[in-house]
């Protein structure tokens, strides 16, 4: 069997111009080439929904992405990072069953429509929080000083982390950012290595003083576990809650600056009788699938598969183009207009066992909070006509967000 490996075209999925706009890529990838490989990646990136979540769904997709790039490591940079390698290769995101299953359960359930709603008044009073610093600042930046801020608050509650040490977090979790986006480069893997040391002492003690004094949260959830599975050590915790600190804000960090661009951007609340005839859960979603906050997520595949017309070996690996499946005109009419009325499901949390655990969450917060804003502080606009978007190969994300309050 053969890869059917075809280069006689190459696109842009890596210049400056695409991260400030993928979608005219990922049109000419879903027209003409919805599998293709990469020889500057040795990958392939595929962009169709269909195929997308038919494959998210075949068990010879593996989510472990760690075992791969660590056996090519020469062995003494194993050794040097092992307590990163550790560390990632614990994650839910890159366990197979039966382990996923798991802890996935238990994730699951603090994630649950109950918990969110015990969440609510929490996320008003932290949103009116915000909301009041903003109305009296001259220099105000959605992504800064309310986008990131949010979501921070909510899953180092939920994990039982004082709001005085998110700062700390954060500067940890910024580390494995730029490691996902650079896993080449020396200095980001020291700068992620000492970062995973430094944030596995802090959860240490955290987790510490919560079975001394056990409390109803996301925490204490996976501390019960550890009763249930042996498998589940202090290390698998400590990932897990590594891995949630990471995982828990950013996506709905994206969600909330990406959605208050998108208001300003189509002038969708220019008055109080737009506001509250807008269907907001229809925006959000349509928010995610139009700026789709985590844009591709990788697999590795475990046989010789065939999908569509290419055969993909035993090894290699495969990004979904969660971005470009969002926009596939087989599936959505007008793919790149803002209707919020449409019925289609978005891939923005991706699909099968490993679809977000906090999907719910995340849209509920991006809804709360992003109403709230546009309802005391009313229209926004920009403050200058080009916004910089990350240069992040898997994140849809605006580097800032400056608005003029009216």
């Amino acid at each position: 069997m053969t890869s059917s490996i075809e280069n006689t075209k190459k696109y842009d999925l890596g210049s400056f111009e695409f991260y400030q706009d993928p979608y005219n890529t990922y049109r000419k990838l879903l027209c003409g080439s919805p599998y293709y490989w990469s020889d500057e990646n040795s990958c392939w990136f595929i962009s169709k929904y269909r195929d997308i979540t038919n494959c998210l769904l075949d068990k010879r997709f593996s989510a472990d992405r760690i075992s791969g790039f660590k056996s090519q490591l020469p062995v003494g940079m194993q050794e040097y990072l092992k307590p990163l390698m550790e560390c990632l290769e614990k994650w839910v995101l890159f366990l197979n069953p039966p382990q996923h299953a798991t802890v996935r359960r238990k994730i699951n359930i603090a994630f649950s429509s109950k918990k969110i709603a015990q969440m609510e008044f929490y996320i008003d009073r932290l949103t009116s929080k915000f909301i009041d610093k903003i109305s009296y600042s001259n220099d105000v930046d959605i992504v800064r000083d309310f986008a990131y801020p949010i979501p921070a608050c909510i899953i180092a509650t939920m994990l039982g982390v004082p709001e005085s040490d998110i700062q700390k977090i954060k500067s940890c979790t910024d580390s494995l950012v730029r490691y996902f986006n650079q896993y080449n480069n020396s200095e980001v893997l020291d700068a992620a290595r000492n970062s995973i040391i430094e944030i596995t002492d802090y959860l240490k003690f955290t987790i510490s003083k919560q079975k001394e004094f056990p409390q109803d949260n996301l925490m204490g959830s996976l501390i019960g576990l550890q009763s249930e599975d042996r498998f589940f050590t202090d290390n698998h915790l400590i990932a897990n809650c590594v891995a949630l600190l990471f995982a828990g804000h950013e996506t709905t960090t994206n969600a909330i600056g990406n959605t208050v661009y998108l208001i300003i951007k189509n002038n969708m609340l220019s008055n109080t009788c737009q506001y509250n005839s807008l269907n907001w859960s229809g925006l959000v979603s349509e928010s995610l699938r139009l700026e789709t906050p985590v844009q591709r997520i990788s697999r590795q595949a475990t046989e010789n598969i065939k999908i569509g017309s290419r055969f993909i070996q035993a090894g290699q690996q495969v990004f979904f183009l969660l971005g470009a499946a969002n926009r596939d005109p087989d599936i959505f009419n007008d793919p790149d207009l803002l209707d919020c009325n449409r019925k289609e499901p978005n891939l923005a949390f991706g699909h099968g066992p490993h679809y977000c655990s906090g999907m719910n969450m995340a849209k509920f917060v991006t809804e709360c909070t992003v109403r709230e804003l546009f309802k005391k502080l009313g229209p926004l606009s920009l403050k200058q006509p080009i916004l910089v978007w990350r240069k992040d190969v898997s994140v849809r994300a605006l580097c800032s967000l400056p608005v003029q309050l009216q």
